[in-house]
């Protein structure tokens, strides 16, 4: 298992230790438009996390975009909004 997996990994046990990750069936924003559409079940709450869990999730998007067309990832902190420029 190299780094970036066993960082994949960490993130989503910590996120399911915050009590972010929920299975189930749960309705989403596209149900408004699409009320036939199937229920997600899984529902992943990216909302009010540590900082050092934003960190890695930035870090695990630069590992992805490395090999992409773009040259920055830009991080609005008070949206904590990733964005690859």
């Amino acid at each position: 298992m190299y780094f970036g997996e066993i960082k994949k990994e960490k993130l989503a046990l910590d996120l399911f230790g915050l009590g972010k990750i929920k299975f189930g069936a749960f309705k989403l924003k596209l149900h408004e438009k699409n009320p036939d559409a199937p229920l997600s079940p899984i529902y992943i709450d990216l909302r009010n996390l540590p900082d050092e869990i934003y960190q890695t999730i930035a870090e695990l998007m630069a590992e992805i975009l490395k090999n992409e067309k773009y040259g920055y990832l830009c991080f609005f902190v008070y949206f904590k909004l990733f964005l690859p420029l």
